[in-house]
């Protein structure tokens, strides 16, 4: 696997944690649990900026050609950010994760924890126009298609692993959190499935394309399993 493809990978983890953990200490935990869930979110955050970080820089290395030690890479990377749509892009993210990241040092309250998902929402956003979505031949559509299903997956797979972390914290309250975060995760699964086959429909065009196209066959087995 290429720094590029790890450092996405990791960049989209960190974010479904730093997701998760606002939404518990939104809706779920009281108590001890809140400083629990409070350092997942922050240590999801600094993660978050550090991946988008080196996502950005590497990315430009791998489209440019160049080498880290070239002297002018400082100079070329900022072209890169300021004059072009991708890189403007992945400057923005790596600008909502530092946003988030200091939000999150003094989120405790439900109120701060909201108020620091809204960076996320539109780091959200940004990262739903660099993806499959942005060729596609409805934009704002596949965009919006996108950015529900990259939110949907973060709710569903961070509700699941904030829960995890702080199930010791919740004590006595952990029964009625999990049916809680077990509520949200469904209706998360039901916007990742609906959003997915949306874009899909969009990238596809026709029921033929599913056995006609490569990208058609393999949605297809998605759709199987």
């Amino acid at each position: 696997m290429t720094i590029v493809g790890f450092s996405a990978i990791t960049r989209d983890l960190s974010v479904a944690v730093v997701v998760g953990a606002l939404l518990l200490l939104v809706t779920v935990v009281r108590g001890a649990a809140v400083e629990r869930a409070a350092l997942v979110a922050r240590i999801g955050a600094i993660a978050w900026v550090v991946s988008s970080a080196v996502l950005l820089v590497w990315s430009y290395a791998e489209i440019a050609n160049v080498s880290l030690g070239d002297p002018t890479f400082g100079q070329q990377l900022w072209s890169f950010v300021a004059d072009i749509d991708l890189g403007r892009a992945y400057g923005m993210g790596v600008a909502a994760a530092l946003v988030t990241s200091i939000a999150v040092t003094f989120a405790r309250t439900p109120t701060e924890a909201a108020w620091s998902l809204l960076p996320v929402i539109y780091g959200l956003g940004v990262q739903a126009e660099t993806g499959h979505a942005a060729g596609a031949s409805d934009h704002h559509l596949a965009v919006t298609a996108m950015c529900i299903h990259i939110a949907a997956s973060a709710v569903w797979l961070g509700l699941l692993v904030a829960v995890a972390v702080v199930r010791r914290q919740l004590g006595d309250d952990a029964k009625s959190a999990v049916e809680r975060v077990s509520k949200m995760a469904i209706w998360a699964a039901v916007a990742l499935v609906a959003s997915g086959a949306a874009n899909a429909w969009l990238r596809v065009g026709s029921i033929t394309d599913l056995v006609t196209t490569t990208y058609g066959r393999l949605l297809a087995i998605k759709l199987v399993l």
